[in-house]
């Protein structure tokens, strides 16, 4: 069976396999899946709310994406999400899918362009949003007759 951050890791130029202690938590206190999916609903509803001064980013944030170089840290990943946010419109969540500390979140992103189904792999320790590797699948625009 493939693990979830064998999937996150796989398209992320990441070289460990699942069981290597980076990829386990060591020391921190656990959270629970609700707590999990609480902190990255926060992250998409501060996105949509266009009100990110809430959510718990870690000072050294990475974040990958198709459309920009990978960014680490805190200014640099808010800065970007900051410039993106006047063009969303709506975040509708599809699913969770938890796995140790590994969050990957489907949802369907209306903008301005239109709507983006978007699966982000989120990377949650001590309570803060650690990794965000997001892939979207832009949907064509629909044409009339």
């Amino acid at each position: 069976m493939i693990k979830l951050a064998q999937i996150c890791f796989s398209g992320c130029g990441r070289d460990q396999r699942v069981g290597d202690s980076a990829m386990e938590t060591q020391g921190a206190a656990q959270l629970t899946r609700e707590e999990k999916v609480a902190l990255v609903e926060a992250y998409l509803k501060g996105l949509a709310g266009k009100d990110i001064s809430k959510v718990p980013f870690a000072a050294d944030i990475t974040f990958e994406g198709p459309r920009v170089p990978p960014l680490t840290g805190r200014e640099a990943v808010v800065g970007f999400l900051k410039m993106i946010l006047p063009a969303v419109k709506d975040i509708r969540i599809q699913q969770h899918i938890v796995e140790g500390d590994y969050v990957a979140t489907v949802f369907d992103m209306e903008t301005t362009e239109g709507i983006d189904r978007v699966f982000d792999c989120i990377l949650l320790l001590d309570g803060e949003l650690k990794e965000i590797h997001s892939f979207y699948y832009p949907r064509p625009a629909k044409t009339s007759g």
